[in-house]
């Protein structure tokens, strides 16, 4: 079930990403939006697998941001 949760909540826009991310360098500008809403920010009991699916792509994209501002994405 973990792998199934993180292959939608995680991988899926990850491979998402990588794919838009190419033109978006090309053209200088674009937005990516990720949302992973209340779980991606605190854990909740009976949700953990879910949660840390969540957890992961707020530090992609926390970690993405800086670098991508050099191209003008946001």
């Amino acid at each position: 079930m973990a792998k199934q949760v993180f292959e939608v909540n995680f991988f899926g826009a990850l491979r998402m990403t990588q794919a838009v991310l190419p033109s978006m360098k090309a053209r200088q500008s674009g937005l990516i939006l990720h949302t992973s809403g209340h779980f991606g920010i605190m854990g909740a009991s009976f949700f953990e697998v879910l949660s840390a699916a969540k957890f992961a792509l707020e530090g992609l994209t926390e970690s993405m941001a800086p670098l991508l501002l050099h191209f003008n994405i946001r």
